[in-house]
C-alpha cells in the first residue's frame, strides 16, 4: 500500500526552511551587490554551502532517499568550517582572495569522504551489500570534525590577525563578523564530534546544528550587509571621458579613495566628512575636489 505524503512539519524542519530561506536572501543581496565576482566568490561559496545544509536537513523528509540526502548533508556541513576558514583570512585581511596555497584547506573534505569509504570497503562496518549505514556516518562525522577543527585552529597561527583588524579603520563591523563565523563554526565542529562518539543521537546534533546555524545566519547579516560587499558604488574602470580628464596624480588619488571606501570603510564612522578624507589622504580639499566623482 502506497504511504501517504505527510504535509506536517516538525519543529526543526520549520527551522530549517526558515534558515535556507535566509541564506538565500544572503545569497541573493551579494549576487545583486557584486561588483567583483572573483572577491565575492568565497562569500558565495559559504551561504551556498549554508543553504544546501538547511535544505537538506528539510530534505531528509523523504525517507526513500535518507541515505543518499545524509551524505550530501555530511559534505555540506563539513565545507562549512574549511570555506570559514579562507572567508575569514579574506574578510580580516580586507583584500582579494587568499593566496592559493590556501585553499588546500578544502582537500580534507573529499579525502574524509574517500577515507571513510575505504573505512567501509576494508573494516566491513556496514551489513553486506550495504554501502551507506549508520556506523559509517560516525566514522564520517569523526574525520568531519578534525579536519573542521584543524582549519579552525589554523586560524591561530596566522600572527597578529585579530589584533590588526580591530585597529584599522572601521575595522570593528569585519572583527564581529569574523568573531561570528570562528564561534559558530567553531561549535559545529564540537556538535560533530560529540555525534561521532556516540555521545549525542542523531536527530539532538541535526536539531542542535540547525539552531546553531540559524542564530549564525542572523548575527552574520546584521553584520555582513554592512561589510561585503560595500555598498558604495564605486566603478572599478573609469570611464572613457573621466580618464581622459583626470591628470596621474587625480587617478593615483582616485585609487586611494577607493581603497579607503571598499576596505577601511572610512564611511562607516559617525561624522565622516570630505575634509576627514582629505586628511585621511594628506592632501587639500581643493586637490580633492579635483578628482572627478567628489566635486
Amino acid at each position: 500500500m502506497p504511504s501517504v505524503f505527510d504535509s506536517s512539519f516538525s519543529v526543526i524542519e520549520w527551522l530549517a526552511l526558515t534558515g535556507f530561506a535566509q541564506s538565500v536572501l544572503i545569497v541573493v543581496y551579494i549576487v545583486f551587490r557584486v561588483r567583483n565576482w572573483r572577491q565575492a566568490s568565497l562569500a558565495l561559496a559559504y551561504f551556498i554551502a549554508l543553504a544546501a545544509a538547511f535544505g537538506l536537513q528539510f530534505a531528509l523528509r523523504l525517507q526513500d532517499y535518507g541515505q543518499p540526502i545524509r551524505l550530501a548533508l555530511w559534505l555540506a556541513r563539513v565545507m562549512d568550517p574549511l570555506l570559514c576558514y579562507l572567508l575569514v583570512l579574506q574578510i580580516a585581511k580586507g583584500a582579494g582572495l587568499p593566496e592559493r596555497r590556501q585553499f588546500w584547506v578544502l582537500a580534507p573534505a573529499p579525502l574524509s569522504l574517500l577515507a571513510g569509504l575505504m573505512i567501509e570497503k576494508t573494516a566491513g562496518i556496514c551489513a553486506a551489500g550495504d554501502l551507506l549505514c549508520p556506523n559509517l556516518f560516525l566514522w564520517l562525522q569523526w574525520l568531519g570534525a578534525v579536519s573542521g577543527g584543524c582549519a579552525m585552529l589554523a586560524l591561530w597561527g596566522h600572527k597578529n590577525l585579530f589584533a590588526t583588524l580591530r585597529k584599522a579603520k572601521g575595522g570593528m563591523e569585519r572583527y564581529w563578523l569574523v568573531l561570528v563565523l570562528i564561534v559558530a563554526n567553531a561549535s559545529a565542529v564540537g556538535i560533530m564530534f560529540l555525534r561521532s562518539v556516540d555521545s549525542i543521537d542523531q536527530p539532538t546534533a541535526d536539531a542542535l546544528l540547525v539552531v546553531l546555524g540559524l542564530a549564525f545566519v542572523y548575527l552574520a547579516s546584521t553584520t555582513l550587509f554592512r561589510v561585503y560587499p560595500s555598498p558604495v558604488q564605486l566603478s572599478d574602470r573609469p570611464t572613457r571621458f573621466t580618464a581622459q580628464a583626470m591628470t596621474a596624480e587625480e587617478r593615483e588619488i582616485a585609487g586611494r579613495v577607493r581603497t579607503l571606501m571598499e576596505v577601511d570603510k572610512l564611511y562607516h564612522e559617525q561624522a565622516f566628512s570630505r575634509a576627514d578624507l582629505a586628511r585621511e589622504l594628506h592632501i587639500s580639499e581643493n586637490t580633492l575636489s579635483r578628482v572627478k566623482g567628489f566635486t
